[in-house]
């Protein structure tokens, strides 16, 4: 899994990279920050409470839906809800919480592993 942090940005400027990353076969974790209004009731609340307490969000995008399944189970999501995959794109699962802690955490023990630095840091 790599990480494409778009938490410093004033957009989500990452977000077509991570979904490039995907397409090429990786598994890719946006991270990024929603506006803390705006959402519906018909919205998670899980979701709606991250976004108003103003922690991040993020989409863990794959092109293997199994394997996108499995890792949102390990990484302790309860109802894994797939979203996207239309015209080649890959699918997506949105992530807060302890989900989105585990797989930050999991990206930077990979990522000092290989030389190759996470999108978006410095």
């Amino acid at each position: 899994m790599r990480l494409f942090d778009d938490l410093t940005a004033d957009v989500r400027t990452l977000v077509g990279e991570a979904r490039a990353y995907a397409i090429e076969g990786g598994q890719a974790l946006h991270v990024w920050r929603p506006p803390s209004t705006g959402w519906s009731s018909n919205d998670p609340a899980v979701f709606r409470r991250a976004a108003s307490a103003g922690r991040p969000w993020a989409h863990l995008f794959d092109l293997d839906r199994d394997r996108l399944r499995r890792t949102a189970w390990r990484l302790g999501v309860r109802r894994v809800v797939l979203h996207g995959g239309r015209r080649g794109r890959p699918v997506h699962v949105d992530l807060c919480g302890k989900p989105l802690e585990r797989a930050i955490a999991e990206c930077h023990q990979t990522n000092s592993r290989n030389t190759e630095p996470p999108h978006g840091s410095a």
